[in-house]
C-alpha cells in the first residue's frame, strides 16, 4: 500500500491539518506595488511585472467580470470573451473542450487547484460565482510552476479582498428573461457580501444564491438542460458561499484563512429529444429523464496560508489547503445508470525567493510541493465504473531571475514531480468488457519540466521575448481503466503527456494603446486522445506523437477620455502522427482545436454616470475531417463516417450589449445577451457530432439588476 510506500504521505495529512488550525496568508496584491505602474502577476507563484515576464499573460480584472457577467452563463463564457487562444464557452456545467492552445488547462482559485488528475469531472470553472472574484490571472502556454494539469495554461482566479473601510455592505439583485416564455425562462439572483477591516485585520464574506430558467434557442425552442450531456445551468439553483480573513502579524508577517464552498444543482424536471446530426436539432421534452436523478455539482475548499516578507533576506510563504469535488453526471442510457465522479486533495507548499547581489543582480524562487489526491467514479447504485485510485505527490523545484543588464532579463528553471499511484482491484461493469477483472496494483513514475526565457526591455512600456517551457498533465487513468483497456494496473502506460512549447512575443503598454502578440509551437510525443463512434460512450485510448502551432494577439485602445476599444484574435491548429513515421498527417479533434476566434468590444462613457458597451465574439469554422479515413456524417461529399469530436463546425456571430447607470442610491444595469438573436449552433454542439447532443445556443436574452454598496 502507498502507506509503506510513500513515507511522505503521513506528512502531508497531517501537516495539512496542523496548518488549517493557523490562520494564514499571502501578501495581498494592494501591497505589491509597482514602480512602473504595470501589473503585478501572482499566476507565475513569485508576483512579477507583466512586462518583464516571457511568457503570454491575460488578465481579467474587476471591471471586466463585472461587465461581462451580465451576459454570460458562468466564468468560462466571460474567459472565452476575453483570453486569446482559449476555446469557447459550452453554455453549461463543464469546461471539458475548454483548452488553452489546443491543451488542458489547470484552474486554480487562490492557488487551490480544482482540477481532478486522476479522474476529473471537467467543471472546474462553475465551482465559483464571478461575482466574488477579484480578478482572473491566465497564463498562457505549459508550464510546470503548479505540476501537473497546465498542458495548455493556468487560469488562477482570484477572490476578492476586504474593502479598507471599517464596515462595508454590498447588495446585488439582478434577473434575466427570454421573450419566448417569460416565465419558463426567468431567473433571480441575489447577492450579499459584508466586509470589515482594522488596522491589522481584514474580513470579507459573501453569499450567492441563483435560480435559474430554461434557456430558449433563436427560434424560441426549449435547450436541453444538459446541452452535451455533462450538465447544464439551465432549470438550476446555485449556492455559493465565501469567507476570507486576514491577519498582520507584523510589518513582514501576515496569516490569512479562506473557505469557499459552492453547489450548482438541476432537478429532474426534463429530458433531451434526441436531434439528427447535421440534419434536426436536439430538443427538450416536458417530464423527467427514467431512472435519472438531476445532475450536480458540489465544490469546496479550505486554504490557508502564512507568509513572511523578510526571513533571513528571503520571502517566505507556506501554504496548506484542502479540497473536495463531486459531480453527479447525466444518465447514461447504454450502461443503463447513472454515474457519480468524487475528488478529495490534499497540499502542502513551501516557497521562497531569495534575491542576491553578486556578479548580477537576480533571485532564486525554490521550494517544494506535497500532495495526496483520491478519486473515483461509480454509479448512484453502487456498481464501480472506474476503480477507486490515491496518489501521492512530492515536487521541489526551483527558478532563477538574473538582471543581465538594465534592459536584459534571463529567468530559467525546473520542476521534479514523483508520483506513487494505487489502484484497487475492479471489476468492469459496462462495455464490452465487462465482467473482466482489473488487477489493481502500486505504479511510480515521475516527470521533470524545464523553462528558460530571455526577455529584452527596449523600454519602460515595450518588450519582446523569446521562452523555451514544458508542461504535463497525466493520462486520465480512471477512464481507461474503467472500460477495461488494460487488464492489469502493470500493463497501464501513465506515463504523463509532456509538452514542450516554444514562444515568441511582444508586450507593449503605451499611455493609449496595449498590445500583445505571441506566437507559438509545441510538441508531445506521447499525446492521448480517446477515439470511438460519435454516438457511443466508450472510447479507445490512444497514444501519440502531437504538434500545435498558432498566433494570438490582444489590443485596447483608449480613443478619449469616453472611448475605449479592444479585442483579441486567436488562430492555431494541431495534428498527430498516428502512424508514429514521423509524419503528421491527422489532424486533432474539435474537442482539442478550436475554429478561429475574434473578440471584439466599444465602450462609451455616455455621461458621468452612465457607461455602455458592445462585445462581439466569432468563431470560424474548421472541417478537417471530411477525408479522414481513420474516422456521423452530414454532407453527402464526406467518403467516410466521422468519429466523435470530429464533426463539421461553421462559423458564427454573438453580440452582447450592457449598459450601467450610476444612481444617486446604487446602480443599474440593463443587459441584453445575443442582441440581433442569431440563430446558430455552438462548437461544441457541432464538433460532437452526436444526435443527443446537437442542440443550438442561446437565443437573446434580457437582463436587469441592482447593486448597492452600503
Amino acid at each position: 500500500m502507498l502507506v509503506t510506500n510513500t513515507p511522505f504521505k503521513l506528512n502531508i495529512i497531517v501537516i495539512s491539518l496542523l496548518m488549517s488550525q493557523q490562520v494564514l496568508a499571502e501578501t495581498s496584491i494592494t501591497q505589491q506595488e509597482d514602480n512602473l505602474g504595470y501589473t503585478v502577476i501572482t499566476a507565475t507563484r513569485n508576483p512579477e511585472q507583466n512586462l518583464t515576464l516571457p511568457n503570454s499573460v491575460t488578465i481579467v480584472d474587476r471591471e471586466q467580470i463585472e461587465s461581462l457577467s451580465s451576459n454570460a452563463t458562468s466564468l468560462g463564457e466571460i474567459l472565452a470573451k476575453t483570453v486569446p487562444g482559449m476555446a469557447t464557452s459550452s453554455q453549461s456545467m463543464s469546461n471539458y473542450s475548454q483548452t488553452i492552445r489546443g491543451r488542458k488547462i489547470q484552474v486554480l482559485i487562490d492557488g487551490v487547484p480544482q482540477s481532478g488528475s486522476l479522474r476529473g469531472s471537467s467543471r472546474d470553472l462553475v465551482n465559483i460565482s464571478p461575482d466574488m472574484v477579484e480578478r482572473v490571472e491566465i497564463l498562457r502556454g505549459p508550464t510546470g510552476i503548479y505540476g501537473q494539469g497546465a498542458a495548455g495554461g493556468v487560469i488562477n482566479i482570484i477572490t476578492r479582498r476586504a474593502s479598507s473601510e471599517a464596515l462595508a455592505f454590498t447588495t446585488k439583485v439582478s434577473t434575466h428573461a427570454q421573450s419566448e416564455d417569460f416565465s419558463k425562462s426567468a431567473s433571480a439572483d441575489i447577492f450579499q457580501q459584508i466586509s470589515a477591516a482594522s488596522e491589522d485585520t481584514s474580513y470579507i464574506a459573501s453569499a450567492k444564491y441563483a435560480s435559474t430558467g430554461l434557456f430558449y434557442d433563436a427560434e424560441g425552442d426549449a435547450i436541453p438542460v444538459s446541452p452535451h450531456g455533462q450538465g447544464g445551468v439551465s432549470d438550476s439553483e446555485d449556492y455559493d458561499l465565501y469567507g476570507k480573513i486576514v491577519h498582520y502579524l507584523d510589518d513582514n508577517q501576515s496569516v490569512e484563512l479562506s473557505v469557499i464552498t459552492s453547489r450548482l444543482a438541476q432537478e429532474n424536471n426534463y429530458h433531451t429529444v434526441n436531434g439528427q446530426y447535421g440534419k434536426d436539432k436536439a430538443t427538450q421534452g416536458d417530464g423527467p429523464e427514467k431512472n435519472a436523478i438531476g445532475q450536480e455539482n458540489e465544490n469546496w475548499s479550505v486554504n490557508s496560508k502564512y507568509h513572511h516578507d523578510d526571513l533571513m533576506g528571503s520571502q517566505l510563504t507556506l501554504q496548506a489547503y484542502a479540497q473536495g469535488s463531486k459531480a453527479t453526471n447525466k444518465y447514461n442510457t447504454k450502461n443503463k445508470a447513472q454515474s457519480v465522479t468524487d475528488s478529495d486533495k490534499l497540499g502542502l507548499r513551501l516557497t521562497v525567493n531569495t534575491e542576491f547581489e553578486s556578479f548580477v543582480n537576480g533571485s532564486v524562487f525554490w521550494g517544494t510541493d506535497l500532495a495526496q489526491e483520491k478519486a473515483g467514479q461509480y454509479m448512484t447504485d453502487g456498481r464501480l465504473w472506474s476503480p477507486n485510485l490515491e496518489q501521492q505527490t512530492i515536487s521541489p523545484f526551483a527558478n532563477v531571475r538574473l538582471q543581465l543588464t538594465d534592459s536584459w532579463i534571463l529567468r530559467f528553471g525546473a520542476r521534479y514531480d514523483l508520483f506513487d499511484l494505487d489502484i484497487d482491484t475492479f471489476q468492469v461493469n459496462f462495455g464490452k468488457n465487462k465482467g473482466d477483472t482489473v488487477t489493481g496494483g502500486d505504479l511510480s513514475y515521475s516527470a521533470t519540466t524545464y523553462n528558460a526565457g530571455l526577455t529584452y526591455l527596449i523600454s519602460d512600456t515595450h518588450s519582446v521575448y523569446a521562452s523555451y517551457s514544458e508542461g504535463f498533465s497525466l493520462p486520465d487513468v480512471g477512464r481507461i481503466l474503467r472500460d477495461g483497456g488494460a487488464g492489469s494496473v502493470a500493463l497501464l502506460n501513465p506515463e504523463p503527456i509532456r509538452v514542450k512549447n516554444y514562444e515568441i512575443g511582444s508586450k507593449s503598454q503605451w499611455q493609449n494603446i496595449d498590445a500583445n502578440i505571441a506566437v507559438f509551437y509545441n510538441t508531445s510525443d506521447l499525446g492521448l486522445r480517446f477515439v470511438g463512434d460519435a454516438n457511443d460512450t466508450n472510447f479507445s485510448p490512444k497514444r501519440e506523437p502531437e504538434k500545435i502551432y498558432g498566433i494570438e494577439l490582444a489590443l485596447n485602445y483608449n480613443i478619449s477620455n469616453d472611448w475605449n476599444t479592444g479585442g483579441t484574435f486567436s488562430w492555431q491548429e494541431g495534428k498527430s502522427d498516428s502512424k508514429d513515421n514521423g509524419d503528421y498527417d491527422d489532424y486533432l479533434t474539435g474537442e482539442r482545436i478550436p475554429p478561429t476566434k475574434i473578440t471584439a468590444f466599444i465602450s462609451n462613457q455616455t455621461s458621468e454616470n452612465w457607461h455602455n458597451q458592445l462585445d462581439v465574439l466569432y468563431s470560424g469554422n474548421r472541417d478537417k475531417f471530411a477525408d479522414n479515413n481513420a474516422a456521423a456524417d452530414v454532407d453527402p461529399s464526406d467518403k467516410v463516417k466521422r468519429q466523435y469530436a470530429e464533426g463539421k463546425v461553421e462559423s458564427f456571430t454573438v453580440v452582447d450589449f450592457v449598459s450601467r447607470y450610476q444612481m444617486p442610491v446604487g446602480q443599474v444595469t440593463f443587459s441584453v445577451a445575443n442582441l440581433f438573436n442569431h440563430d446558430y449552433y455552438t462548437a461544441e454542439s457541432q464538433f460532437r457530432n452526436r444526435d443527443a447532443q446537437y442542440a443550438k445556443g442561446i437565443g437573446r436574452v434580457f437582463g436587469l439588476a441592482y447593486s448597492l454598496d452600503w
